[in-house]
């Protein structure tokens, strides 16, 4: 049955309630917006544009908001990336963004053997993003495809530390003597001829 009906079959004093009950409603009742978690358009890389492809150990998630300054973390959990740098990540929802509204959307990923596979553990400056892209949200009823980034997330690798590059040339130091003076030891004495 139609609305206009139900309104129609209403007491004339209810009618106005009725119209804003109805519109407050309708507003309400309407869905979040989704999309498909993927890159397929912008691979995921680790240390540069040029290395190599992101595997199952770099992790994702997904930020999404009304706008490009007010992004915020979505869908139910981090997502592994497969072997070539691809992330699936199935149907998320804007909770922020109605159906056929425009979406802005962001991945951000990071390398779970160092930060685990929790976001809030890393630490900012460890994350590789993607470009921030609009991208038109479908009702759920609906399928929707993922957002088209431009550019590839990287995933940043740690630099060797002052304390590490020190550790490991003391190590090798200490092996190096500790090999040179086990040969001297088997070397003869005096003059063998």
């Amino acid at each position: 049955m139609r609305w206009n009906r139900i309104v129609a079959h209403l007491p004339k004093n209810w009618r106005p309630f009725a119209v804003v009950f109805l519109l407050i409603a309708q507003g309400a009742g309407q869905g979040q917006g989704i999309f498909t978690f993927a890159n397929p358009t912008a691979r995921t890389h680790i240390g540069s544009i040029d290395g190599p492809l992101a595997g199952p150990e770099i992790f994702a998630r997904m930020l999404a908001g009304p706008t490009a300054e007010n992004l915020a973390v979505i869908g139910t959990g981090s997502v592994p990336h497969l072997t070539n740098g691809l992330v699936i990540g199935g149907i998320v929802q804007v909770p922020t963004v109605p159906p056929f509204g425009t979406a802005y959307v962001q991945m951000v990923v990071w390398d779970s053997r160092l930060w685990g596979t929790d976001l809030a553990f890393v630490p900012e400056q460890w994350l590789g993003r993607t470009d921030i892209v609009p991208r038109i949200v479908a009702p759920p009823e609906q399928g929707a495809g993922p957002p088209a980034f431009g550019r590839s997330a990287i995933v940043p690798i740690p630099e060797p530390g002052v304390v590490g590059l020190a550790l490991v040339s003391g190590t090798v130091f200490i092996c190096t003597a500790y090999a040179r003076r086990r040969c001297a030891g088997n070397r003869p004495v005096g003059n063998s001829s």
